[in-house]
C-alpha cells in the first residue's frame, strides 16, 4: 500500500536517494558523531534510523516520504525493517548487502553438528548469481520478521546468515553461499518443530527464488535445483576419494554427489551410489533427508 503512495518522475533522485544506504562513504567532521554507525552498518548490517535520516533529510524532507522510501527499499530486496533490542532506540533496518566481514572459521563445526542434513540450492551455470545472496537473505527476512523468526538480532556476514526461530529459541536456520550453491542448515530445536521449520523453509526458499526471477532482469536466465549431497561417498561437504583427480577429501565443487530433489522424490526404495569402491554399503539412506522431502518418508513406510 505504501508504494501506491508515491510516483517518481525523477529516477535519478530515486538511485542517489538508495545509493545513500548500500555504499559506505568516508566521514568527514562533520560527521564524526556516526562514525560508530557507519560502522556498525559495515560490520553487522544494521542501519540505525538516526542515520538514515541524516542521510535523507537533505534528499526527501518529508516523513511521509520517508516511508514510503522504506517500502520501496523492501521491495527492491536492499533493506528489512527489524525491531529495535529495546524501547528507547529509534527503529533499525537489517541491509546484508552491505556486509564485509567475513563468517568465524567455526561456524563450521555448527553446520556439522546439525542433526538433519543440509539442504543444496544448486545453481546449473556453476555460479550463484551476483548479488542473488544478500537480496535472498533481505527477503527470507522479509517472510517471517513478523512471527516465524525471532526478535533476535540474526548473525550476518558476508555470504553467511543465522536467523533464529520464534516457536523455539534453540532453532536456527542457517544460509551459506558457495561458489556455485547455497546451503539451508536447520539446526537444533526439538525433533517435530525442527521438521515442519525445514518443510516450511524449503518450501518458502523456492517461491522467494521464483519471485526474484521474474522480478529482476538479470536472474530472467537462472536456472536452479534443490537436492542433497550422497552420503555414500561425500562427507562435510568433501568427496571421500575423487577418482578425477585421484586424491582422498577432494573439495572441489564440481566432483561433490549431488543428487537433485527430483531423483529423491521418485526413488522407489532406495537411490544406489557406485563412486565410492571402499563403501560399505552403497545405498543412500532416504530416510535421513524426509524432514527436507516428505514424499519420501512416505516412500519409506
Amino acid at each position: 500500500k505504501e508504494l501506491n503512495k508515491l510516483v517518481v518522475l525523477d529516477l535519478q533522485w530515486l538511485v542517489d536517494v538508495m545509493k545513500e544506504v548500500i555504499t559506505i562513504k568516508r566521514y568527514d567532521d562533520e560527521e564524526r558523531a556516526f562514525k560508530f554507525m557507519w560502522s556498525k552498518l559495515q560490520n553487522e548490517g544494521i542501519l540505525e534510523e538516526k542515520l538514515l535520516q541524516h542521510l535523507w533529510d537533505p534528499l526527501i524532507g518529508k516523513e511521509d516520504t520517508f516511508e514510503t522510501l522504506i517500502a520501496i527499499m523492501e521491495k527492491f530486496s536492499l533493506l528489512c525493517s527489524w525491531p529495535a533490542s529495546d524501547d528507547l532506540s529509534s527503529g533499525r533496518y537489517l541491509v546484508p548487502s552491505m556486509l564485509k566481514s567475513h563468517p568465524p572459521q567455526h561456524v563450521t563445526q555448527l553446520i556439522a553438528s546439525a542433526r538433519l542434513p543440509s539442504l543444496f540450492i544448486k545453481f546449473e551455470s556453476g555460479q550463484v548469481p551476483s548479488r542473488l545472496f544478500p537480496r535472498l537473505v533481505t527477503q527470507f527476512l522479509l517472510w517471517g520478521k513478523d512471527g516465524f523468526w525471532s526478535s533476535v538480532k540474526p548473525q550476518l556476514y558476508q555470504n553467511f546468515a543465522r536467523l533464529f526461530t520464534a516457536e523455539d529459541d534453540e532453532c536456527s536456520v542457517v544460509l551459506l553461499c558457495h561458489s556455485s550453491f547455497i546451503e539451508v542448515v536447520v539446526h537444533g530445536g526439538n525433533d517435530s518443530f525442527e521438521v515442519s521449520c525445514a518443510q516450511s523453509v524449503f518450501g518458502q526458499l523456492l517461491l522467494i527464488l521464483e519471485r526474484m526471477r521474474k522480478e529482476f532482469f538479470w536472474l530472467k536466465g537462472m536456472r536452479y535445483q534443490a537436492g542433497v549431497l550422497c552420503t555414500v561417498c561425500c562427507h562435510g561437504k568433501k568427496v571421500k576419494f575423487c577418482s578425477k583427480h585421484r586424491t582422498n577429501d577432494c573439495e572441489r565443487e564440481d566432483c561433490l554427489h549431488f543428487i537433485p530433489e527430483s531423483e529423491m522424490r521418485s526413488a522407489s526404495e532406495s537411490i544406489t551410489c557406485t563412486r565410492s569402491a571402499a563403501a560399505l554399503s552403497n545405498k543412500v539412506n532416504m530416510e535421513d533427508f524426509s524432514a527436507w522431502f516428505v514424499s519420501c518418508q512416505k516412500v519409506i513406510e
